[in-house]
């Protein structure tokens, strides 16, 4: 996986000149500038015809506007001081145990080895919102997510 990754992301390097703006295990983001959207065309070619070699399984395109580059930023910076803080949200698991999970990480290991997912989104004012989080049963028998409310911290 990641040297397909690795790949995609050299062709935006070499083709276009820019860096992952974001990345997960499920995706890679990229945002290129304006100047260069008459460039795109030959490159989705060029991806299209690597799309097997690379693995990809997926390409989206959209247009930024002003408010999701200001709500990117302002995510970005909200995540930086979350870290610096040190703040953290409590999820219970196994029924009573409690964790206390980094704001805005995608996956955590608890003590005992169990494995956590995460999705953030974010409240009016910036702050990170714990939306769902579930364990990681990779190798187990799958269970139901556990569906949570927003909560804010």
């Amino acid at each position: 996986y990641e040297e397909n990754v690795e790949k995609v992301c050299s062709m935006f390097v070499e083709e276009l000149g820019v860096q992952p703006s974001d990345r997960s295990e499920a995706y890679v983001h990229f945002i290129v500038q304006k100047e260069r959207a008459e460039e795109l065309g030959q490159f989705f070619s060029l991806l299209d015809d690597r799309k097997a070699e690379c693995n990809i399984m997926d390409v989206q395109l959209s247009l930024a506007s002003l408010e999701e580059v200001f709500l990117n930023i302002v995510r970005k910076a909200e995540l930086e001081n979350a870290n610096k803080e040190g703040r953290t949200v409590t999820i219970v698991v196994n029924g009573s145990e409690e964790v206390k999970v980094p704001v805005g990480v995608e996956t955590y290991k608890t003590e005992s080895g169990e494995i956590f997912k995460f999705k953030w989104g974010q409240g009016e004012s910036g702050e990170f919102i714990l939306i769902d989080y579930e364990r990681d049963f990779s190798g187990e028998t799958p269970r139901s997510p556990h569906h949570i409310g927003p909560v804010v911290f």
